[in-house]
Parts: structure tokens; sequence; C-alpha cells
């Protein structure tokens, strides 16, 4: 227990004066981690806009090709396009407080560009999960239990064992 005198009142100003400094230090750096991540999204974000912007104006490639195709649609999709470009190149160096606003602004000004934008970027996030699942899916697990061959649990249906054989072969199954 501290006795209040000059020198503790003093010990505690310099306590109080410490714990300030380390929470001014702390509150900076979370500042610095949070612009960090904010600004590695950002690249994110930039980059996925011009994947997408590229993907729409392949789409609307393909439209202007297929002859039954009406001519509007692959228009809206280019002019979808050259919009995310746009975007993406608006974004790309700002802070995230200016690409918060910048992208308010684009929604509110484009409605219908933010909600095509949108829709392709869900459905190339579908068909990037898709195809991961699908990859998973044919790999080939080997059961890492050599103490029993006969057990073809892990192993894909369909493939054929030297185990499998033999235990039909010989009319076990």
């Amino acid at each position: 227990m501290r006795h209040t005198t000059s020198s503790g009142s003093q010990t505690d100003t310099l306590d109080k004066q410490e714990i300030k400094q380390d929470a001014e230090a702390l509150k900076d750096s979370a500042k610095q981690q949070a612009e960090l991540q904010a600004e590695r999204g950002r690249d994110k974000a930039v980059g996925a806009a011009n994947s997408a912007s590229s993907a729409i104006d392949t789409a609307a490639d393909e439209l202007r090709k297929d002859e039954d195709a009406p001519d509007w649609m692959a228009q809206m999709l280019s002019s979808a396009a050259r919009q995310i470009q746009q975007v993406a190149s608006e974004l790309d160096g700002k802070s995230p407080q200016q690409m918060l606003a910048s992208t308010q602004q684009f929604g509110r000004s484009n409605p219908a560009t933010f909600l095509a934008a949108s829709a392709a970027a869900g459905f190339a996030a579908g068909r990037f999960l898709r195809v991961g699942a699908e990859q998973h899916d044919d790999i080939d697990f080997v059961s890492s239990d050599r103490d029993n061959p006969s057990d073809h649990s892990h192993e894909p249906v369909g493939r054929v064992t030297p185990e499998y054989q033999r235990d039909t072969v010989g009319g076990q199954l």
C-alpha cells in the first residue's frame, strides 16, 4: 500500500504517464496493422475486379460469336466489364476510406452494373469452390492401415486393388 506523499504522487503520475504512453503505442500499432490488412484486402479486391472484368468481357465476346444471342446482351456485358475495370483502376492505390466511398458511389450511380458485377463475382466464386471440391474428390485416398490390406474403405469407388481381385477370384467377398 502506498502512502500519499510528494514522492508517492510523483510515482503515481509517472505510472499514469507510462500507461498512457503504452496505450498510445498499442493504439498506433493496431491502427498500422489495420491499415496494412486493408491494403492487402484492397490489392485482392483490385485483382478480383480485374479478373471479373476479364471474365465478363470474355463472355461478351462469346455472345458476339453466337448468332442466336441478342446484341444488347453482349453490349451490356462489355459495358459492365469496362466499368468494373474503371473501378479497379480507381481503387488501386487508394486508402481504405477512399475505397469505401468510391465503391458506395459506384453502387449508387450504377446499380445494375453493381448487381451484375456482384452476380459475376458470386458465379466465379461458386465455380472456384466447385472445381476445388471436384479436385478434392479426385484425390486417390489409400489406406494407411497396412495391417489390414483388405480394408478398402479409404479407396475410391471403382478402383480394383490386388487384394480385391484375390478375394473375389477366390470366391470370397
